[in-house]
This record gives structure tokens, sequence and C-alpha cells, in this order.
């Protein structure tokens, strides 16, 4: 086997392998022991693969992550521990988990496993505020919460209340009459993460 740059020779009975060639074009021939006059070349070209490449696009409001593959005949994707076999090259999966890691590996051995997390946080709307009613309501918009902590602190720093609430039609309600008129401090925690917001009660 001889291309531009390199060549090389194996001695074989069936069937011989060379591995690792540079794209281009190489001559192969073959010659048989003991008959000096045989020798039957072949022109080969051997083609640069395409580079592996996954290209991620997530979508919050729907919980979804789009992955675009390149590379491949076929890839394995895994997020959060479950694995399927695909051989399309974009694949859309949801995001379940507050952390979500994706794992993606293509038919080569020589390629190296792609690794992404996407962490899951809701956007949060403190309403009304200032306060004038007796209810403040948490309006919550993506996320894959059930439950929220929601810890409310004068300024000073006392614990007003702090209490786990269910999250109902994204929102949670919490009663606000009784609560003095000042300035407070609202903490929200979702799985990951606390926002803190500043509320006035009129």
């Amino acid at each position: 086997m001889s291309g531009a740059d390199s060549g090389a020779s194996k001695d074989f009975t069936e069937t011989v392998q060379f591995e690792d060639l540079d794209p281009g074009d190489y001559t192969a021939c073959i010659t048989v022991d003991g008959q000096p006059d045989y020798e039957a070349c072949f022109e080969i070209t051997v083609v640069p693969s395409e580079e592996f490449t996954v290209v991620t696009e997530v979508d919050y409001g729907r919980l979804e992550v789009i992955v675009t593959l390149n590379g491949s005949e076929t890839y394995e994707v895994t997020l959060n521990d479950e694995t399927q076999t695909v051989s399309a090259n974009e694949v859309i999966l949801n995001l379940t988990e507050p952390v979500n890691t994706l794992q993606v590996t293509s038919d080569q051995e020589c390629d190296s496993v792609y690794e992404e997390t996407f962490t899951v946080n809701p956007e949060v709307l403190i309403y009304p505020n200032p306060i004038e009613g007796d209810e403040i309501v948490i309006n919550l918009d993506g996320g894959v919460e059930t439950e929220l902590l929601v810890s409310l602190f004068a300024m000073r720093g006392t614990r007003v209340s702090s209490k786990m609430y269910e999250i109902v039609n994204n929102q949670v309600r919490i009663q606000a009459a009784g609560l003095a008129k000042g300035v407070y401090i609202l903490n929200v925690s979702t799985f990951n993460k606390t926002k803190t917001f500043k509320i006035i009660r009129n």
C-alpha cells in the first residue's frame, strides 16, 4: 500500500487491514509468493470522515432539549441514565429532573464522549408588590418542582414564617392577612436555587 507520503506492506493469506490511513489517494498492489510475474494493483481513495459534533438547544418553556448530531451512522444518547440508540441527526429529549446529564457517543471508538448538564430552574414572579390585599401570589414559569419552600423575614432578620407549599397550577398562594406594614425579604427555594425578593406591605 503506497500513498503520496507513506508506504507499507503486509503478508497475509486471506485478508489484510491497514489502519490509521490519512485521507488521500493510495495504490494497493497484491503479489503472490512464488509467482514473480503476478501483480494486481488497485487505486483507493480514503475520504476524510465527518467530524463528530453535538449541538444542543434548550426550550425551557417546554422543558425539552433538541440535540443535533453529525459525524456518525448511529449514536448512543443517554439522558439521566436512560440510553437510546438513534440514527437520526436530531432527537428531542424531555428534561425531567432539576439537574439533567446528557451523554452522547458515536459509533467510532476514537471519538470522545460528549457530555453536558442542563439545570432546570423556573422563572419566579411575585405579585402584587406592594401587597394591598390578604394574599401573596408566587407564579412559576417552567421548572419541574411540585413543592416550594417559602421563607419570609423582617428587614431586621427576624423570621416571620417558613413553610413548604404545594404548587397548584404553577402557583403558590400565601396568606398575608395580619402581616404588619413594612418591608420584608421573601426567599423562594426551588430544587437547586434560592431567589430573594424585597416586598412591601402597605
